[in-house]
């Protein structure tokens, strides 16, 4: 797993929230991720950070 430290985090939140509204059709609002609770119902921020940071990853996105 891509380990990230929360400064890193901080700096790429809105590069990977645009990039994660495209590839899981998530809604933006007031510059932050809206997410669907059908999709991601019970999961954790931790979990969610998680997800996105594995799938960017894993599609090239790992320089910050």
């Amino acid at each position: 797993m891509y380990k990230m430290s929360l400064r890193q985090l901080r700096v790429a939140q809105p590069g990977m929230a645009r990039r994660a509204s495209t590839k899981f059709k998530l809604q933006m609002c007031n510059g932050y991720l809206r997410v669907a609770q059908d999709r991601w119902r019970g999961a954790t921020a931790r979990e969610l950070v998680q997800k996105l940071v594995h799938s960017i990853g894993e599609n090239g996105f790992t320089s910050f």
